[in-house]
């Protein structure tokens, strides 16, 4: 898989590809990501991970899911 990173702002990384997810990834001081926010342009849906794990999911027709599995 092809990405293309571009460095915003530390700790604030943005990478795209050109047919990929959007991510925008919030960094620890040692450089790991523990969050993102996410668009997948295929399924069209946006999501944010915190400490690993989504969180928050915004479906393209509006629905909102909070930790929820489905």
């Amino acid at each position: 898989m092809t990405t293309c990173t571009l460095i915003l702002y530390y700790p604030v990384e943005a990478v795209s590809g050109p047919c990929y997810n959007n991510i925008i990834a919030f960094l620890n001081s040692s450089g790991t990501t523990k969050g993102n926010i996410t668009y997948d342009s295929d399924n069209n849906f946006l999501f944010f991970n915190v400490n690993e794990d989504e969180r928050l999911r915004i479906e393209s027709g509006g629905d909102v899911g909070i930790n929820t599995s489905n």
